[in-house]
């Protein structure tokens, strides 16, 4: 008898979790998204973050939003249910973003590269940017992982940034390469070794650049405008030492360089408490 009743209160309690877990399931899903309406999570350097962030000065100060956000956040790391309903509304990108990546070879003197350049796209890069579509498959995670180190220039038009604007996109720039510094790098090392196991005997190039090919979103009146080649926005660069080939990835980290758009150059970037190239020169 006395089992019996252990037992019972035992469910008791499993139900009254259960439907706790349910109630706040209910409440969580509507209330991230509520929070997420407010600029309230400011900028860190997290790899590969699934959270919008912003600028320290963008925030929205609200204790109320903070307590409700501390509470959604916290949930949503710790279960993956990452609610981002803001990627297709109220604001939806004019442009479709996808990463690649070049090879190149430095040339000797008097003398040609060893190799010509050669880039490498996405496979999900369109064949015909008119009219494309993405139907889900094997390489949704390989999506994803490119789709983070793509997205910051989803809204780039250098032909829309006024002077004023010149340096808070240079430190947008030298943000993003620094905190998705490590994906990066890896992304990279992979692009290179699955090219050179297809070319076996071929040196290594000397540098591997990752860029960002910008398909801009027209109406269907204007498609015949979207089949020219995209734009190419260079955002990251890494050097290659010859004399030691194998990956490091904290290694290749430290030594990434960022795109400078304006000045078309590229400059080193510091990790996280280290100035950066444009800091020192300033010096």
């Amino acid at each position: 008898m006395f089992r019996l009743r252990e037992i019972t209160d035992l469910s008791n309690v499993r139900s009254a979790l259960l439907g706790l877990l349910v109630c706040w399931q209910l409440t969580f899903i509507p209330l991230s998204n509520l929070v997420d309406a407010f600029p309230h999570r400011t900028m860190t350097f997290d790899e590969l973050s699934e959270l919008r962030e912003v600028y320290p000065e963008q925030r929205v100060e609200s204790p109320l939003i903070d307590l409700a956000a501390t509470a959604t956040d916290a949930w949503s790391r710790l279960t993956g249910q990452y609610q981002m309903w803001w990627l297709f509304a109220p604001q939806f990108p004019s442009q479709a973003v996808f990463p690649a990546v070049a090879l190149r070879w430095d040339a000797g003197a008097d003398a040609p590269p060893i190799h010509p350049p050669v880039l490498l796209r996405s496979a999900h890069d369109p064949a015909d940017p008119g009219s494309y579509v993405r139907v889900p498959s094997s390489l949704d995670r390989l999506f994803h992982y490119e789709v983070r180190l793509a997205s910051p220039l989803a809204y780039w038009k250098e032909a829309d940034v006024a002077p004023d604007q010149m340096e808070g996109w240079r430190q947008f720039f030298r943000d993003c390469v620094r905190r998705q510094s490590k994906s990066i790098s890896a992304y990279l090392r992979w692009r290179l070794r699955t090219w050179q196991a297809e070319h076996v005997g071929v040196p290594s190039p000397s540098e591997l650049i990752l860029s960002v090919r910008i398909y801009p979103t027209n109406s269907q009146a204007n498609r015949t405008a979207m089949r020219g080649e995209p734009s190419e926005v260079p955002l990251a660069r890494l050097p290659l030492n010859a004399s030691d080939p194998t990956s490091d990835i904290q290694a290749d980290a430290a030594r990434l360089e960022v795109y400078d758009p304006f000045a078309k150059l590229f400059i080193p970037v510091a990790r996280d408490g280290e100035p950066d190239g444009t800091e020192q020169d300033d010096e």
